[in-house]
């Protein structure tokens, strides 16, 4: 944005993806970083030609353009048509456009690159209280043609059902792994009414059916790390640990590799426990 410095410490943002610490981020603490603020409203997807005046004032929807000129500039000016190794990766709603645009950004990349989703906090459920609300993506803003078409061809007439992760996950075919919580603080505020929220017992229960849903879909070639911390987003002090001690980036690191793709925290509500508290310890 206009209020970015020209130089920016990634690791300031409190995000480990970008850690340059090899014990907490295995995989890419030396990798290349390129970071795109989300502030468009559309996944960057949007492509309506005319401006939507909103108070006299022209609102242009016209993310997919962005997408693809981020692309261009990274191939043109940083070498990025030499990439052996690619992680698309995003929190919240930048994971969310993971989930349903994975395939679609998997063409920008060279053929001969290795390519994964890497989506925190991304995988929303299908219910009436959240989908519908993205209709307008799909309609204000006319952005359908970085969704799945296998997907838009099943759910004709419900393509925004296309950038909910639960039902785009299954379509998918570049793999991705997910950091998921079963109690994701922003699912809860949206994803279910105030009565639910306040319900151990409801909240539990959506739990219980993104669980099943998350490992139902999220097989081979695709992983996850599914914990307990009641979170939204993957930031330095609430980086949960599975069963076993293993923290996030190194189930990536590990899957990524070819080794273990399911990591999981036991599922329960409340627990404090399950987020991590002393991750300082691991960084150097």
């Amino acid at each position: 944005t206009k209020s970015d410095p020209e130089q920016m410490d990634f690791e300031a943002l409190g995000n480990l993806k970008f850690s340059r610490d090899p014990t907490t981020n295995p995989l890419m603490y030396n990798w290349n970083h390129a970071f795109l603020r989300y502030c468009d409203g559309g996944y960057y997807s949007g492509q309506r030609d005319e401006p939507k005046m909103i108070q006299k004032n022209p609102i242009f929807y016209r993310g997919r353009y962005i997408t693809e000129a981020l692309f261009t500039d990274l191939t043109k000016n940083f070498g990025f048509a030499n990439s052996t190794d690619v992680v698309i990766s995003g929190c919240s709603a930048g994971a969310m456009r993971v989930f349903a645009h994975l395939d679609a950004l998997r063409s920008f990349i060279p053929a001969s690159a290795k390519v994964v989703g890497l989506a925190d906090s991304g995988y929303y459920m299908d219910v009436n209280i959240f989908t519908p609300l993205k209709r307008y993506v799909v309609t204000e803003q006319n952005a359908t043609a970085l969704l799945n078409q296998e997907c838009l061809k099943t759910f004709e007439g419900q393509e925004e059902k296309c950038l909910v992760g639960s039902v785009i996950a299954g379509y998918l075919k570049t793999p991705i792994f997910a950091f998921q919580s079963r109690f994701d603080s922003d699912q809860r505020s949206c994803e279910m009414g105030p009565l639910c929220r306040l319900s151990t017992s409801c909240v539990k229960a959506y739990a219980g059916n993104l669980s099943q849903s998350l490992e139902k879909t999220l097989q081979h070639p695709h992983g996850y790390f599914l914990d307990s911390c009641v979170r939204h987003c993957f930031f330095d002090n609430l980086a949960p640990k599975d069963a076993t001690g293993i923290y996030p980036l190194q189930a990536f690191a590990t899957w990524y590799g070819g080794g273990l793709a399911n990591y999981s925290q036991e599922s329960i509500y409340p627990c404090p426990d399950c987020c991590n508290t002393d991750l300082k310890s691991l960084t150097i």
